[in-house]
This record gives C-alpha cells, sequence and structure tokens, in this order.
C-alpha cells in the first residue's frame, strides 16, 4: 500500500497526502485496538 501511494504521488500530490491520512488512521485504529 504504502508502495502504490509514492508511486501515486509522484502524479498526484493530494493522493499522497490522502494516503499518508489513511495510514496514520490505521496506525491510531491499532494503538486502540
Amino acid at each position: 500500500m504504502t508502495s502504490s501511494c509514492t508511486v501515486i504521488s509522484i502524479i498526484n500530490r493530494d493522493v499522497e497526502l490522502m494516503c499518508s491520512s489513511i495510514l496514520k488512521t490505521i496506525h491510531k485504529k491499532r494503538f486502540v485496538s
């Protein structure tokens, strides 16, 4: 997932921001669990 986000980010910075926020959300959910 991270690698695909990086590839897409080259094309679109907004996608990179979206991917990073999604990853942060996933990490937060893991800590809560």
